[in-house]
This record gives C-alpha cells, structure tokens and sequence, in this order.
C-alpha cells in the first residue's frame, strides 16, 4: 500500500519567495513555538508532533487548500529535473472522433463538420475517458494498444495518431509566475521546445485553465503525485525518470485539428464509395437471387410437366390396343390429360368411351 503524505512536511523560514527546494526547512528540523511561513499562501506555521511520532507543520490561522505541499512538490520536481536533466514522458495518443455521413432517402449523404444539434447529447467514451467530438482529444498511455478497427463505433470513427516520448532529455526549466493568463507549474524545454508540466497532488488542472493552454499552445503534461511514496529527492526521481501511469497529455499542438480534418475528408470519400460499392453488390446480389428464382420455377414446372406425361403414359400401357379411328378417340383426349389426372376422371372416361367402340 503507497504511503500517505503529510500534508505540510516542509516550510519557509521567512516570507521571502523560495526557488530551490533545499531553501525549505523539513518539519523535523524546525524549532519549537518558532514561526514559519506556508511555502503556499505565506500563512504563519507552527512545528508539531503527530500521535506516531511524525513532525509536520499546522496553520496558525486558516489553512490553506494546498497546505504548503503543492509549492514544495513544485520544488522539488524542479530541483531533481535540473540535476537529472531528463524526464519520463508517455506517448502522446491525439484522437480526432467525428460522426459518420448519413445516407438520406434521395441517395445523397449528410455530410458534418460538427456536433449537429440533434446529438449535442451523444457521448463517445474510450477507455474510461469522455471523448468531445470534432476536437482533439489525449488518449491515456494505456490506450496505445487499440487498433483502428477497436476505435470505430456505430455512427461514429476516431482517427488516431501516435507521437512517441520516452526518457527525454530536457536542456532548461525554471518557474514561471504567470504566463498568458494561467501560472504553470514547471516550463521545460526539450529539444528547442517549451513544454509546460504540471505537478498534481490536489490542484489539477481545470476546463478553464485547459483553454488557455490550448490557446497558447504549448504541449502541457499533468503528472499526478498523489502516489508518490515520501517527499525525498530519491522518490520524486524514480517517479519522474521512470514509466509510470501517472503521466498523461493534456495538450500538444493546435497543427494537429487541420491535420486531423484533411484526414477526415479523405476517410469520409472513402467511406462514400465504399458504401456505394456495397449497394451497387447487393443490388446485383438481389437481381441474381430474383434470376435463380425465376429458372428455379421454370425447372420445377418443366420436372412436373415431364411427371405428368409420364404418369400419362403409364394409364395409356394398361389400356386396350387400338386401331383405326379408336386412336383418333385416344388423340381427342391427350390435350385434357392433366385435368384428367389431377381429377381421377380420365380412366373411367376413356374406358367408357372406348367401351362404345368396342
């Protein structure tokens, strides 16, 4: 089971700003009934002892929503980044869904280029994620083994793209106060390009914070801490050098929507002519049926006419030999032989006419 962490193990000696993670006191070196200051909101901090034996800090007055461990964490992420100069990141996984033309009763296709108003409530859900359509959605890494076939729905396709990272090496990162309307947590930079990462532990980022990383576009990553065993130099770079699934995308690049877009068209003609290639086969798959059929009766009814004239030939071997103008008699009847048949009357009415020849 991972270990919980303390909700405020470290603090600042005074009110002024920290940039190093080293600059922090620990709890367990902090002097008793001596103020120090939330790394978080500058609220005053007092040394305590927990019922195990554990140091940590408490607010004086109200304590804040991060407690001084989301600035800490910060720190800390940064510092072993720094050092290491390298950092694990997932593969990026970008999805593009869209909704499928729609045959109308004219022959002709609906075509769309966003949520219609009729299925503003449609849903499209991969891997546990609420999928937004005509929008670029990040796929988990867990989700970089589905295949096309699996992200097709009834009414409804995904486009996928693959983006591979891996231990990444990283030449810069600072922290940066506010940048565009929004305070990242960390700015690095990999190869001449600034990612934005997010350290994770109660804050996460929001739909509000997300437009605007969209709008300044820059690829941001969200690194959830929450399992992170201790607040120590070792544990934080195990978890940030090493593959976990804690790490997922939130954004990579705006270039990606009219990428995915061209690709759309192109699947939807494709889809187009692939449909009318079924239609053009089923509608000869029916014309033959219909031929099969029609030989099928016409052999049925040619098997039973041979049936009847023979059965035909069978009465007339057990009749009489005949002569002369009795043959004209047998002849007359030939053309009613099947009503004769079918209604057990042709004996009794040839007997009975051959009967007054004789």
């Amino acid at each position: 089971m991972t270990k919980s962490i303390i909700k405020t193990p470290y603090a600042k000696p005074s009110l002024v700003p920290v940039t190093r993670y080293n600059e922090l006191i620990p709890a367990a070196r902090a002097k008793k009934r001596q103020d120090y200051f939330c790394p978080d909101c500058n609220g005053k901090l007092r040394r305590r002892i927990s019922k195990n034996g554990t140091y940590h800090f408490y607010h004086l007055g109200q304590e804040c929503s991060g407690g001084g461990l989301e600035s800490t964490l910060h720190l800390l992420a940064k510092e072993v980044i720094e050092n290491e100069q390298e950092i694990w990141l997932p593969m990026c996984i970008p999805v593009y869904t869209f909704l499928l033309p729609i045959r109308k009763p004219e022959n002709s296709y609906e075509f769309f280029s966003r949520t219609p108003s009729h299925a503003k409530g449609l849903d499209s859900h991969l891997c546990g994620k609420k999928i937004k359509l005509y929008q670029i959605n990040y796929l988990p890494i867990e989700a970089a083994w589905l295949t096309d076939n699996m992200l097709h729905h009834s009414g409804i396709h995904t486009l996928k793209k693959k983006i591979p990272y891996d231990l990444t090496t990283v030449n810069s990162v600072r922290v940066e106060k506010w940048l565009g309307g929004i305070r990242p947590d960390l700015i690095v930079k990999i190869e001449d390009r600034e990612h934005l990462v997010e350290i994770a532990n109660t804050h996460f980022v929001d739909e509000s914070k997300l437009e605007k990383i969209i709008k300044l576009d820059i690829p941001t990553i969200e690194i959830n801490v929450k399992d992170l065993p201790e607040i120590t130099y070792g544990a934080m770079r195990t978890f940030l050098t090493q593959p976990n699934s804690s790490s997922s995308w939130l954004h990579y690049s705006n270039s990606l929507l009219p990428e995915f877009e061209n690709e759309r068209i192109a699947f939807e003609r494709r889809y187009i002519e692939e449909k009318k290639k079924e239609e053009e086969q089923l509608l000869k798959a029916r014309q033959a049926f219909k031929e099969h059929k029609r030989q099928t009766e016409i052999r049925l009814h040619v098997q039973r006419q041979k049936a009847s004239d023979a059965n035909l030939t069978e009465v007339l071997k057990g009749l009489p030999k005949l002569t002369g103008s009795h043959i004209a008699i047998v002849d007359l009847c030939l053309p009613l032989r099947i009503t004769f048949i079918q209604t057990f009357r042709f004996i009794p009415f040839c007997t009975k006419s051959l009967n007054g020849f004789m």
